[in-house]
């Protein structure tokens, strides 16, 4: 402070003070709204995934079969509606809901014993109605989770990939041929634990053969 005529002043470094100290706490305050925004979309993204599962199970209740898919599924055809409203995966997926970055959720496939593809095989024994034998995920069926733990007899995965739009790792990346919305588990085991934390910004949803037989077997 400084006095003219009787009168306390600012000096031009205590103003230049305020201006940091204003800065300061607007940034922080900035970075915390946007902190609060990225949380909102995750907890909004993880609904979106549950809500595409939500789907899936519903129309897998009535046919008791593992869902069906067009070959390819894209982006494009989502987008132009092209797409089959009589795949589940289609419908699912195109039909409903992106996730909260504007980006199309993506399936990736489990296959059974023989190798093949669980895509519209019997996932519920049905002697009433001739259906003796119900198809199982492989115990190579799997994935590494966000902890590093390998989930086997994965019947299929719903993946995010987050705020950038991109795959975090090359092991499920390379599924993913342009637009392509459907990925194999048959190409390789996705591993979301491969790349380092502050490079992670993709969410995913792991359904096992048992969870659908449980659902199933209480209809």
């Amino acid at each position: 402070m400084y006095e003219r005529n009787g009168e306390r002043g600012i000096t031009l470094l205590e103003l230049s003070m305020v201006l940091v100290v204003i800065g300061i706490i607007m940034g922080i305050a900035i970075f915390s709204w946007m902190s609060f925004i990225e949380a909102k979309k995750v907890s909004e993204t993880y609904s979106d995934l549950t809500s595409v599962k939500n789907c899936l199970f519903s129309k897998m209740l009535y046919s008791t079969k593992y869902p069906t898919y067009s070959d390819p599924l894209t982006a494009q055809m989502c987008a132009n509606h092209s797409y089959s409203s009589e795949k589940e995966v289609d419908l699912c997926i195109c039909g409903g809901r992106k996730d909260a970055w504007g980006h199309y959720i993506r399936y990736i496939d489990g296959f059974d014993a023989s190798n093949s593809s669980l895509a519209g095989k019997d996932a519920l024994k049905r002697p009433w109605a001739g259906i003796t034998y119900a198809y199982s995920p492989s115990p190579e069926s799997q994935i590494i989770d966000k902890d590093g733990k390998v989930v086997t007899k994965v019947a299929f995965v719903l993946v995010s990939f987050g705020k950038d739009g991109h795959a975090d790792d090359p092991s499920y990346a390379n599924m993913f041929v342009g637009d392509n919305l459907v990925g194999d588990l048959r190409v390789s085991t996705p591993c979301f634990n491969c790349t380092s934390p502050a490079h992670r910004d993709d969410l995913y949803l792991v359904v096992t053969g048992d969870e659908i037989r449980a659902f199933l077997s209480r209809r």
